[in-house]
């Protein structure tokens, strides 16, 4: 059963006709902030006790937290019901910036700790994180980065989530609002997902965009000259690395690759190659549906967001544990929820085994 509050006062009980909600739908979904949409009647009690841009809603489902954000936007329609539209608790990111800084041989937890002080500093105790778990790996657990004014959570996304990998998520811990930085989520779900039974669809996506068969790998820049570090030193002259059997395949496509940290060609050249490696492949992209059994029977489950589950569908040869993508509660339906599971698997060429 799910139960929602706004900044701790009690929004939403099923059992409450006074405390009823319209429309209420929440989607989550991994390394977004996520969304709550809803309908408060013009004679629920809390009507007035929305603010915009400040109150905080909060669900919990059979008791633990699943989501927090605040109010982004409401609309009054003619017989005074309010439609409104949550962002999820990461959107505080979004009120704090990275001033101009520079990172020196730093490790990647101490980078995250850095970034969260920065970004408490400047909001509210409200919208304040506490770091958790950090196990995300850096090749040479020694980051060099910059900083420039960028908002907390593009900066997030640019210097962290999109160069290592790995997850953001937040959870809580004796009601502290806990910023994990993980490689995983580190459960799996003994639920399965079965073709015949709970698997609604199945999308198979080949995809070519980010294919390349010759690849310019650049570094830091001279600070005299404001030329950049190439392998040509290290590569015969070159300062390109190609993939013959993928130019077979897909011709000469060329790729520059850029590394402001870089300093060695031959470190250079490493990461030039691992580049290469794989994105001289194609990638497929399979996104299935599924439906939450736990809707179905309280003994199974609950499928949480990045929860890893087995998904078994014979008539596509699959057998393998994929992770939980995306969340997709319709709270006022629960039978309409659906869950969203994705696997990118990489090929030189278009058939997939």
């Amino acid at each position: 059963m799910y139960k929602i509050y706004a900044d701790r006062r009690l929004l939403y009980d099923p059992r409450l006709p006074d405390y009823g909600l319209l429309d209420v739908k929440c989607v989550l979904e991994t390394n977004k902030t996520g969304t709550l949409t809803f309908k408060i009647p013009s004679t629920h009690p809390m009507l007035n006790e929305i603010r915009k841009m400040y109150t905080e809603i909060s669900i919990y489902q059979d008791g633990e937290w699943l989501f927090s954000g605040r109010v982004l936007n409401d609309t009054e329609d003619f017989y005074g019901n309010r439609d409104v539209t949550c962002e999820g608790e990461l959107s505080y990111l979004l009120d704090s910036i990275q001033r101009p800084n520079e990172y020196h041989d730093i490790s990647v937890e101490d980078y995250v700790r850095a970034i969260i002080e920065n970004h408490n500093a400047d909001v509210d105790s409200r919208k304040q994180f506490e770091v958790g778990i950090v196990n995300v790996p850096d090749n040479n657990d020694s980051l060099y980065r910059y900083a420039n004014y960028e908002n907390t959570w593009e900066y997030i996304n640019d210097r962290l989530i999109n160069r290592l990998g790995g997850y953001i998520r937040t959870r809580r811990v004796d009601g502290q609002r806990i910023l994990d930085y993980v490689t995983d989520y580190d459960n799996i779900n003994s639920q399965v997902i079965q073709f015949g039974e709970n698997l609604l669809d199945m999308i198979r996506e080949v995809r070519g965009e980010d294919l390349c068969t010759v690849v310019v790998p650049l570094g830091a820049k001279d600070e005299e000259t404001e030329e950049r570090l190439t392998i040509a030193s290290v590569n015969n002259g070159k300062d390109y690395i190609e993939d013959a059997e993928a130019i077979a395949l897909y011709g000469r496509i060329v790729k520059v690759i850029e590394y402001d940290d870089v300093t060695l060609p031959e470190n250079l050249m490493r990461k030039g190659q691992s580049v290469l490696n794989s994105q001289r492949l194609l990638s497929v992209c399979i996104t299935l549906t599924a439906v939450d059994l736990h809707l179905l029977n309280v003994d199974i489950e609950k499928i949480k967001l990045g929860d890893l589950i087995r998904v078994i569908s014979k008539p596509h040869g699959l057998d393998e544990y994929l992770m939980i993508q995306k969340l997709e509660l319709d709270i006022s339906h629960p039978e309409n929820s659906k869950v969203t599971l994705g696997i990118t698997k990489q090929t030189l060429a278009e058939s997939v085994g």
